[in-house]
């Protein structure tokens, strides 16, 4: 639960409506708004060096999102492989699948023209968003990784019309204060 100085969606598609405006989350701010969430996450090695995961979570949907991503339902899974199996003990492998979607006084605030603090442009068709992401890390030489990374985004932004993105990225990791004959 948290507290915060944020708006709701049903609130500013009320003031939208009456003012013949489009709806802006930030017009119906006010402190003290309750956001209300829940989440479990699973994770469980089901053979040296190979582990699964799972993880839901939940929000209430109707008031203003202001973490990490625009989300108000999850559902993910994945498995992650050690590389000890192939002589790189540093090393990981892994897949998962995610989906995700919002609720639909959410949806009808960004159809309507409404921005949140990532996403809108008035024209959403809306659909769950799906990701299927796949990664590899390894570790070059004592506390330097490097991660080869692709994601592949169905309806991005929950927006049918949108996507499907394919995603690639590297990623660089350096550990400090490791010294390179110490490994993992």
């Amino acid at each position: 639960m948290n507290h915060t100085r944020s708006g709701s969606y049903a609130d500013a598609l009320r003031l939208a409506e009456q003012t013949g405006t489009t709806p802006d989350i930030n017009a119906v701010r006010h402190p003290g708004t309750v956001k209300y969430g829940t989440g479990i996450n699973f994770e469980q090695e089901i053979v040296r060096d190979v582990g699964v995961f799972m993880r839901l979570g939940w929000n209430d949907g109707k008031t203003q999102d202001f973490a990490f991503t625009a989300i108000d339902r999850l559902a993910s899974g994945g498995v992650s492989v050690r590389g000890t199996r192939w002589k790189r003990k540093s090393d990981v492998a892994a897949t998962s699948f995610t989906a995700g979607g919002i609720s639909g006084v959410h949806a009808l605030y960004l159809a309507r023209g409404g921005l949140d603090f990532l996403i809108g442009d008035g024209r959403l068709n809306y659909a769950p968003e799906y990701l299927w992401e796949s990664y590899y890390s390894a570790r070059l030489f004592g506390g330097f990784f490097v991660t080869f990374d692709l994601q592949h985004v169905g309806n991005p932004a929950y927006n049918h019309d949108r996507g499907p993105v394919w995603i690639e990225s590297i990623r660089l990791h350096v550990e400090f204060g490791v010294k390179p004959w110490q490994t993992k």
